[in-house]
């Protein structure tokens, strides 16, 4: 008898204090689908602490709508300005503590891992990263989502083509019995 296909849904987060990026993906042994993707304009003239407040309450609408089994999250990179390493560290923070609350487990991904899963190439623009996700999950070309949203799917994404590896060790193929036998 043959054991129930494994099927995990992953939401990817692009943290951001004043726009964060979503997708969501489905996968199993086999192919992996997108479901959803999108972002968050937390207001820009808010304070940080309302911002981040409206990012956890984000979260957890959207985890209570689509149910993912795992998070990926973008990772924390150098920037530029220590004050936007800063910023983007608390947008994490509030990430893994509501994933934590929701028991999903969080799986952190350099930007740069990311865009080489899903373009070849580490350093692939934003504007690549989208196309390639179109082609590969077969979006319509008309969808016009932000980068922020493509940066999310693309985590999503990545962390999917991941964990397929994982799901043909823990649920192999049934082995059928030969006719030799």
């Amino acid at each position: 008898m043959q054991e129930a296909p494994v099927k995990i849904r992953i939401l990817g987060i692009d943290p951001g204090t004043r726009v964060a990026g979503y997708g969501l993906v489905d996968c199993d042994r086999r192919r992996v689908e997108a479901v959803a993707l999108g972002s968050w304009d937390l207001g820009k003239n808010q304070t940080l602490y309302q911002r981040l407040g409206k990012l956890a309450s984000e979260f957890d609408r959207l985890v209570a709508q689509y149910r993912p089994t795992h998070v990926c999250l973008e990772d924390a990179f150098v920037a530029k300005f220590s004050r936007s390493a800063l910023l983007i560290g608390h947008a994490r923070g509030v990430i893994m503590a509501r994933s934590y609350a929701c028991g999903l487990p969080v799986h952190a991904m350099m930007p740069t891992e990311a865009k080489r899963r899903v373009t070849g190439d580490g350093h692939a623009t934003k504007e690549m990263v989208a196309r390639c996700l179109r082609a590969l999950l077969g979006l319509s070309d008309r969808i016009k989502a932000p980068h922020d949203a493509t940066d999310g799917l693309g985590l999503a994404y990545a962390l999917a083509l991941e964990m397929r590896s994982t799901l043909r060790l823990r649920n192999p193929e049934v082995q059928r019995p030969s006719a030799e036998n």
